[in-house]
């Protein structure tokens, strides 16, 4: 998932239980960021759904594969 999450951008990435509880308590006083990274957070989910990763494999295909 490396390049697809980005931290505080669409979502959390934490590595040990203090960074989780800062980033969550962040959440708690920034509502202006919980939202932001809530929108940002679906949108990824949406890029990254069966319809579009088949869409962009056959891109791929057609570009690549078939063009050779």
């Amino acid at each position: 998932l490396e390049g697809i999450l980005k931290d505080e951008v669409n979502s959390l990435i934490f590595r040990t239980d203090s960074q989780l509880r800062e980033k969550v308590m962040s959440l708690f006083e920034d509502q202006e960021m919980k939202e932001r990274l809530r929108a940002a957070g679906q949108k990824t989910v949406q890029e990254l759904s069966a319809e579009k990763f088949g869409d962009r494999v056959a891109a791929v295909y057609e570009r690549d594969v078939l063009d050779w």
